[in-house]
């Protein structure tokens, strides 16, 4: 759409809860599976699919956020903008917590992050990015976890360690802008998950293949096998394997 504020809701005002959406969305701003701009709650939602804004905002669940998101899953084949691109929220304002963010790829020409492309006067916390390649065209609007602005806040969040990027800072750490490395190993036990303070009643193993956690009140996430590194092809003969 040429619109601004796309996604399952253009705008939430209210809450959202136990949602799963599998899409693509397309805007001019703001372009969010779940919601385009968030000004209520989401809560225990998993979205995957591929989102881009040919101008700016844009998010795997939403492109804005100045709500709160909370215990929810994005699970991206790519999620891009011109300017603020993150794996959960292009641009935060406000509370994203207990957050997974798995994308293959997550690309602006300024501020792309892997939870929230810029955090201003918000808080980022209990989060974990498995994603794979985050780039940016201006080198120094680039970091794992986020970029923080003003009061913006970061405590508690982890990254793949070997996560493609080109960061703005060197700097790692739970509470800085990049996270705390973690390996693959982490990344796919729920016992890990358990560690950091997120709640057994809000998260679970996934049965079918899929390889990282998921919230307990939504179905599990069913990417295309194969194209990403959540859900493996099975590969049965040589043909599988040839393609």
């Amino acid at each position: 759409t040429e619109d601004s504020s796309a996604g399952f809701l253009g705008t939430n005002y209210g809450t959202i809860e136990n949602l799963l959406i599998d899409g693509t969305v397309t805007a001019k701003n703001r372009a969010g599976l779940i919601a385009g701009k968030n000004l209520g709650k989401i809560v225990n939602c998993s979205a995957c699919g591929s989102v881009s804004a040919k101008s700016s905002y844009a998010g795997g669940i939403c492109g804005d956020n100045s709500g709160e998101v909370t215990n929810s899953l994005a699970v991206m084949y790519s999620v891009k903008s011109g300017v603020y691109s993150g794996g959960i929220s292009g641009y935060n304002t406000g509370l994203i917590a207990n957050c997974l963010s798995a994308a293959d790829e997550i690309e602006s020409g300024m501020y792309a992050s892997g939870i929230s492309g810029m955090n201003t006067d918000g808080t980022i916390s209990g989060c974990v990015c498995v994603d794979m390649d985050i780039s940016v065209g201006l080198d120094s609007t680039c970091g794992r976890i986020t970029t923080n602005r003003k009061k913006g806040k970061t405590e508690n969040n982890y990254c793949y360690a070997y996560t493609v990027s080109n960061l703005s800072y060197e700097e790692i750490g739970k509470d800085t802008q990049n996270g705390d490395d973690i390996l693959w190993e982490d990344c796919i036990d729920i016992g890990f998950y358990y560690s950091i303070g997120w709640k057994k009643s809000d998260w679970k193993t996934a049965k079918n293949g899929f390889r990282i956690p998921c919230p307990v009140q939504t179905s599990e996430p069913e990417p295309e096998p194969g194209r990403t590194i959540y859900l493996p092809k099975k590969i049965s003969d040589a043909r599988g394997l040839m393609e």
